[in-house]
């Protein structure tokens, strides 16, 4: 993928009533393996900071997209694969989840913990998926971003 092309997510996206905008400030702590918040949804700052892993499946960042949502960039097969966390209310609190049909939980620290064991690749047929797993967060602060 060329540095510039903009990011496509390899999950399939819902419209827009079923997912919510939620702010994640009181959802994610500082100590979520994995969280850069200050990596903007930007093509090819995502890349300069994932490149030096690309090498290795199962590095991932935990990142900001369109406002307070969020989504998780992996290394897969030296590639970057991008999925769109979704958020939405279900019997009275926020759950979080990749597939509409998938694993949902309450935690977003939960949810990763999740596709640590479990395929993050759903649908077999979508090009380039397989068994992507999430295994090693990388973890930058403003000074190691360019």
């Amino acid at each position: 993928m060329d540095d510039a092309e903009p990011l496509t997510f390899d999950n399939i996206s819902l419209d827009s009533t079923e997912s919510m905008d939620v702010d994640f400030g009181a959802y994610i702590t500082a100590g979520l393996p994995g969280w850069t918040p200050m990596l903007a949804d930007d093509t090819r700052q995502v890349h300069a900071v994932m490149k030096p892993y690309r090498s290795k499946d199962g590095h991932y960042v935990i990142r900001p997209i369109e406002g307070s949502k969020k989504a998780i960039t992996v290394t897969y097969m030296g590639e970057l694969k991008h999925f769109k966390v979704h958020t939405k209310a279900e019997r009275g609190q926020h759950v979080h989840y990749i597939y509409r049909d998938g694993y949902h939980c309450s935690s977003l620290k939960g949810l990763i913990d999740y596709y640590r064991d479990n395929d993050l690749c759903k649908e077999p047929g979508i090009t380039g998926c397989g068994h992507i797993r999430l295994r090693r967060p990388i973890n930058y602060d403003e000074s190691n971003l360019g």
